[in-house]
This record gives structure tokens, C-alpha cells and sequence, in this order.
């Protein structure tokens, strides 16, 4: 088995920003089915909202992990 991912922290972490375009992406989607409102989400400040949460918590973000499992049968 294989286990991958990404853990970034403080405030010069490119994964803000990524993380906030996977959100813009599937924005439409959340609000269609009522998890949340555009307005809530407040996309366009969202990278910088994490940002700051993460560094003033001292904590960091894990991207979603990749497994991968393989056999080879003799």
C-alpha cells in the first residue's frame, strides 16, 4: 500500500490559494443542493480567511490524501 498527501502551513503557503479555486469550482454545486450560499462562502476572501485561521492557530492543512494499493500474484 501507498499513502501520499500534502500538509502545508504558514503564511506563504501556495495551498490557500489552491485549496479557495477547488471551492470556487464546486460552489455551484453547494449552493444548488442548500449546503451553503454564495454570500456565505464569500469565495473571493476565502484563501485569505484560511490563511489567517491557520497561522493564528499555529495549525496547518492536509490535502486530501492519495492511496494506492497493488498485488502481484505469482
Amino acid at each position: 500500500m501507498y499513502l501520499d498527501g500534502i500538509v502545508g502551513l504558514g503564511p506563504d503557503w501556495d495551498g490557500y490559494d489552491y485549496l479557495a479555486e477547488t471551492f470556487r469550482s464546486a460552489l455551484p454545486l453547494l449552493v444548488r443542493f442548500g449546503i451553503i450560499t454564495e454570500q456565505k462562502a464569500d469565495i473571493d476572501t476565502f484563501a485569505k480567511r484560511l490563511r489567517e485561521e491557520v497561522v493564528s492557530q499555529r495549525s496547518y492543512v492536509v490535502l486530501p490524501l492519495m492511496v494506492g494499493a497493488w498485488v502481484h500474484i505469482a
